[in-house]
């Protein structure tokens, strides 16, 4: 998540070729990670490729599977808790409560860091409230396609929490620096 942000934030600031140096600074990350953390992101990467290292990534793929494949008979959805627990919550709304709740899920979390996005690039980069808030609130991002944070109250109480920052942030933001909200900064008459 971290080398996310790395790549994204300059990208927000600078365009494209920030993002390259984005790119390569988290890369080089990579290169000082403790060899547990550059074992953990290579059985990641392994994964995706389909060949598994462990159980826990092998089990988190089924569970994905069963899930897509629920999702196409039922796109209705199957009802709160009906899937278990398919770490992600994106696809878990998605399944339980139907494809329309998942795409209104993932439509309002990209429209807000649009939003953020808008507001950091007005800002320059130089409010370090806005770029905080935009690490936070990619680890959250990372967080809801990757993990079921919602059963979990260690992460699904601070990540609602980034939510609510970065819109109350966002709502006393210039309206040129939010984008598309138009409402006044708060105190502002």
């Amino acid at each position: 998540f971290v080398a996310i942000a790395l790549t994204v934030w300059p990208i927000a600031l600078s365009g494209l070729s920030g993002g390259l140096w984005g790119l390569l600074a988290a890369f080089g990350l990579f290169l000082v990670l403790p060899v547990v953390g550059e074992n953990r992101f290579l059985t990641l990467i392994s994964a995706f490729q389909g060949n598994f290292q462990d159980s826990s990534s092998y089990n988190r793929w089924q569970r994905a599977l069963h899930a897509f494949d629920t999702l196409l008979r039922y796109p209705q959805g199957i009802g709160w808790s009906g899937a278990g627990w398919v770490h992600s919550d994106v696809l878990q709304v998605a399944v339980n409560m139907g494809v329309l709740a998942g795409v209104l899920l993932v439509g309002w979390y990209l429209f807000t860091l649009y939003r953020l996005l808008r507001a950091i690039r007005a800002s320059r980069g130089l409010d370090p409230l806005a770029v905080g808030l935009l690490g936070s609130y990619l680890i959250l991002g990372g967080l809801l396609a990757m993990e079921g944070i919602t059963v979990l109250p260690q992460y699904a109480l601070p990540g609602w929490l980034v939510w609510a920052m970065v819109e109350v942030y966002l709502s006393q933001a210039p309206p040129a620096m939010a984008g598309t909200t138009g409402m006044k900064p708060a105190g502002l008459a």
